[in-house]
């Protein structure tokens, strides 16, 4: 290839911190999705469960939310909000959240990766299989929203591996999350070995944003004229789409991760543009540009208010429903939040509910096989003293 055809090698070196970059992003946002799920189960600071920080909830809730007003239990206001902030990136950058923000993606590359180095290679699933198993992921979305709108329950969450990802330490891991557990790791041996896993066969979300690569407003397009057929395109994509043989890269499985563009070594044959090759811009400033619509739409929901980081206390939700309902009381809340939240004297639970003292800073589903007792009874016990 003459040096006239060559990116030169400033241009490549710029792209391989472009390709750094996606993946230090990547890695951010896993560690602080992590972080919020461990403050949740273990922290003084008491964060929102991982259920309200992930916007597929938002989906599968949205029938329930359009027709009867109520949120599904365990999804919140920020679920909704996450989901118009992935649906504001697909508009303009189609898949990329799911090529530089989504964490369960980032697992994945994480453990591709270490496959590749220890294999030395990664495998690929024979055509045949592998192109109907791309459909499982739409009839998994269309069955889980069939079920949530009939149940009004999340079905979907006793086998979400990211759910269950957050609850590795959580002794429900075996009892409600075993069938989780058993695709979080299918989800990680899978990727291995072969890229992207789940993302190719399983995830709904990647289904529900798919058809997003048609209507998305920047795309990757490829140069067949000055294209030197050397490969490198599709070897480094993760979902396996033959870039080489595509004028548009718009296929329902691009991830929108920009890897292709990142290694193509041909000057201006893969690159990321608006409509009619309008408005070209690089894969770093896709980067920064996605981060960015996703900062600036939490960054003000959360200074409004709707965006909610930390549970509010027992007592601030009684404040905030202006009456005095024992329905609030959750098995998560030990009996001193539960006293000071209703205004009952310490002395009056422990006798009624014959607890010692030492476990009256435990949560009630700690201390309910001990002393035989459910949330519900204790409930009834607040209502008996609210009455006098």
């Amino acid at each position: 290839m003459s040096n006239s055809l060559k990116v030169p090698k400033v241009a490549m070196k710029s792209k391989k911190k472009t390709r750094y970059w996606r993946l230090t992003i990547l890695v951010f946002v896993l560690i602080i999705t992590t972080v919020l799920g461990l403050l949740h189960q273990y922290g003084q600071f008491k964060t929102v469960g991982i259920d309200a920080l992930c916007p597929f909830g938002a989906i599968v809730s949205a029938y329930d939310l359009m027709f009867t007003g109520v949120i599904l239990k365990r999804i919140a206001l920020s679920s909704f909000i996450l989901l118009v902030a992935v649906i504001a990136i697909a508009l303009v950058f189609r898949r990329a959240f799911c090529g530089l923000i989504c964490p369960l993606g980032t697992l994945q590359e994480l453990f591709g990766r270490m496959g590749k180095k220890i294999l030395g290679r990664h495998f690929t699933i024979p055509r045949w299989l592998d192109q109907p198993a791309r459909y499982l992921k739409y009839v998994i979305l269309l069955l889980v929203i069939i079920f949530t709108i009939l149940t009004g329950q999340l079905v979907f969450r006793p086998y979400d591996p990211w759910i269950t990802y957050h609850h590795i330490t959580s002794p429900e891991l075996f009892t409600e999350f075993l069938l989780g557990f058993i695709i979080l790791l299918l989800t990680i041996v899978g990727s291995f070995f072969f890229d992207r896993f789940f993302c190719k066969y399983l995830c709904p979300m990647g289904a529900f944003l798919a058809p997003f690569n048609k209507l998305g407003w920047f795309g990757i397009k490829r140069n067949k004229e000055s294209c030197i057929n050397c490969q490198a395109c599709n070897r480094v994509c993760p979902m396996q789409i033959n870039v080489a043989q595509s004028s548009k890269i718009n296929q329902l499985e691009c991830i929108g991760c920009n890897e292709c563009v990142n290694v193509c070594p041909a000057r201006d044959t893969l690159y990321v543009a608006g409509p009619r090759d309008k408005k070209k811009i690089t894969p770093g400033l896709v980067n920064i540009l996605v981060v960015a619509i996703l900062i600036i739409i939490i960054g003000t929901t959360t200074a409004t208010g709707d965006f909610q980081w930390k549970i509010p206390t027992l007592k601030e939700q009684v404040i905030q429903a202006g009456e005095i309902d024992s329905s609030l009381i959750k098995g998560k809340m030990t009996l001193q939040e539960i006293a000071d939240a209703y205004q009952i004297p310490a002395q009056f639970l422990v006798e009624k509910l014959g607890v010692n003292e030492e476990d009256f800073h435990k949560p009630l589903k700690e201390i309910n096989e001990k002393y035989g007792l459910t949330t519900e009874t204790v409930r009834l016990i607040v209502d008996e003293y609210i009455k006098k």
